[in-house]
């Protein structure tokens, strides 16, 4: 606890200095402006590292809900957490070649996957211990998970709650197989929503009744297995065919040096580059808990129950819409306007691509050596015993979730910001500014690695800093090699909308 009260007061802390600072800068003149200038830009970038720390905080405290969650909300939670176990559960029947090649590039996933969601809902279910539909999804995963089942359903009855239809037919299922009745009990597992709980728990119910419908229970599943895995080869054959491709454009590009002509960054002054990028960074952030503020008045005002889905909802939008407004009205009016150009001009600076088909070799290019890294970097995180297997990027992990539900307006969010609104942003500010600062100052190899890393930084996903520091790279190369932001936009955009059609294709509900 300790922790997280010095956490949130140094987090307060440099977040007043900057709000300070920033309006000090504005009212004073000459000298004193700039020396506030350089204090603002101090507190801001303490305001990211500490917002980024975040990630080493105790997990039980960081996963411990602040505001007590409705029931719908909760057994949404833990139905998605566990929404990729199916795919897991199709990966294991993979044959031949492609089981070598799944079983190096997703090496231990079946485990670890189970694992860290039997961990998310053991975490979830200690705070509302008398729910009984989430100690149920708990009892599934522990029976799943190979673990005895019997002191959750202890701790259960102990903490008040209630036996339910369905955790009685779970008892009789796992700890009492000859009081097992198959009419009453089968239908209140039937019960559970579509998905991996009823799936597996089902299977098993006729497994234990040798019910002739378990052959259907089979054949079903089996068509469905066949199906998802015919999809999953498919992309990744193809995943392969372009990493070897850009395996080749790597290595071209490491043999062959080629001039591209004189490079003119967007912006030669440190101040404004770096003012642009860390109050994008710090306007997402202050809107964020702005809006969260702001709903926690209203709902004690109101004397209602806090909704958190909907909540996030609104403080993710926010978070969107002031980051992305604040990026391109700060570079107009900080770059482009004392330049004397347009947004449009500053994505076509330097030896601009001409040829339609030399635009779409660069970006196909650039896309295959996307892959081609982004799968070497796995392949390397896979070998460490403790690697991460979970999407924690809070974009990625909203999108996935508006396919499992459904969502279409979410789904449509999703797509709109993953696909348009943040390539044009990130290219704007990572590659347009910072690398070219960077490089004009420091030359194109640091320019490409610190670029990267900070592009990773921004990302606050310590579980894919590799991935987004690869990604980085490539970007950072090929706005080299073309001096054009309209080539590593589409590059960016493609990656994202690979991601998009993976998850689309290959998500299980």
């Amino acid at each position: 606890m300790a922790w997280v009260i010095l956490w949130t007061l140094l987090f307060l802390g440099v977040s007043f200095g900057t709000f300070i600072s920033a309006i000090v800068a504005i009212v004073v003149k000459g000298k004193w402006q700039r020396t506030c200038v350089d204090v603002l830009l101090v507190f801001t970038t303490l305001v990211v590292v500490i917002g980024l720390s975040a990630e080493f905080l105790p997990k039980d405290i960081i996963e411990k809900e602040t505001t007590k969650l409705p029931q719908s909300a909760r057994l949404k939670q833990a139905d998605l957490s566990a929404s990729g176990l199916i795919g897991v559960s199709y990966l294991e029947q993979f044959e031949g070649p492609l089981k070598l090649i799944v079983g190096i590039e997703e090496k231990n996933l079946p485990q670890k996957s189970t694992e860290k969601v039997l961990e998310s809902v053991k975490t979830l279910a200690k705070y509302y211990p008398n729910d009984d539909e989430l100690t149920a999804r708990l009892i599934i995963l522990t029976k799943n998970s190979g673990e005895d089942t019997k002191p959750v359903f202890e701790h259960y009855t102990r903490s008040g709650g209630k036996m339910s239809p369905l955790l009685t037919s779970l008892q009789h299922l796992y700890l009492d197989p000859k009081s097992f009745e198959p009419a009453t009990d089968i239908a209140a597992i039937k019960a559970l929503p579509s998905g991996w709980y009823r799936q597996s728990t089902t299977e098993e119910a006729y497994k234990l009744t040798n019910s002739p419908l378990l052959a259907t229970e089979i054949a079903e599943a089996e068509k469905k297995s066949s199906e998802w895995r015919a999809k999953y080869a498919v992309f990744h054959v193809l995943k392969l065919l372009l990493a070897a491709l850009g395996a080749y454009v790597i290595f071209d590009a490491l043999m062959k040096k080629r001039d591209s002509g004189a490079f003119e960054p967007l912006s030669k002054d440190f101040r404004r580059v770096y003012a642009i990028i860390l109050s994008t960074l710090y306007a997402q952030t202050a809107i964020s808990i702005l809006v969260g503020v702001c709903i926690g008045m209203a709902t004690v005002l109101t004397h209602t129950e806090p909704n958190a889905a909907e909540q996030k909802k609104l403080i993710e939008l926010a978070s969107i819409v002031s980051g992305v407004s604040l990026a391109i009205l700060t570079f107009y009016f900080l770059v482009c306007r004392p330049n004397k150009l347009s947004i449009r001009q500053a994505f076509m600076r330097g030896n601009q691509v001409t040829s339609p088909l030399q635009f779409a070799q660069l970006v196909g290019a650039g896309f295959a050596a996307m892959v081609s890294l982004n799968m070497a970097i796995r392949f390397l995180r896979s070998l460490l015993p403790e690697a991460p297997v979970a999407v924690s990027n809070s974009a990625q992990l909203t999108m996935i979730n508006s396919f499992v539900s459904l969502d279409y307006l979410s789904i449509f969010g999703s797509i709109f910001f993953i696909l348009i609104l943040a390539p044009f942003c990130e290219e704007l500010l990572f590659r347009g500014l910072l690398y070219g600062w960077l490089r004009n100052r420091f030359g194109v190899k640091v320019g490409i690695i610190c670029s990267a890393l900070i592009f990773a930084g921004y990302h606050f996903d310590l579980a894919g800093f590799w991935q987004y520091f690869g990604i980085g790279i490539i970007l950072a190369a090929f706005y080299e090699r073309s001096r054009s932001l309209l080539v590593t936009t589409a590059i960016h955009g493609m990656w994202n909308g690979w991601i998009v059609l993976a998850t689309a294709v290959l998500v299980n509900r």
